[in-house]
């Protein structure tokens, strides 16, 4: 499985990445890189007070661990690939 269907907070998470509404994060974090933010509230030693994640269920993430790539839905449209 690599579709994900994503809810609106995810959906506005990623337009806000897109759009660079995060900096200096361009990415989701990583579970190691969350971990530094909570702690230090810091990431790459530049302040940043709080992690930007893409939760899913554990469900679905025992389905798309292993996919290098997801296509990522919003209302039934595709949106982008990760």
């Amino acid at each position: 499985m690599n579709l994900i269907n994503i809810n609106k907070s995810q959906y506005s998470d990623l337009i806000n990445l897109i759009n660079n509404v995060f900096l200096p994060l361009n990415h989701f974090v990583t579970k190691e890189e969350f971990i530094e933010i909570i702690n230090k509230k810091k990431l790459n030693n530049i302040f940043f007070p709080f992690p930007i994640f893409f939760g899913v269920s554990k469900k679905i993430y025992t389905q798309i661990k292993e996919n290098k790539n997801l296509n990522l839905y919003y209302n039934k449209k595709y949106l982008i690939n990760i």
